[in-house]
């Protein structure tokens, strides 16, 4: 169905979203 779909995109997003944020983080924490 269409559940898993939107599922497996959230899932997709979130990794994506989160593996940014902890580069972001990272990279701030190495300036400072």
């Amino acid at each position: 169905g269409s559940s898993p779909y939107y599922f497996d995109r959230a899932v997709e997003l979130f990794a994506e979203n989160y593996e940014a944020f902890v580069a972001g983080e990272d990279l701030r924490n190495r300036i400072v």
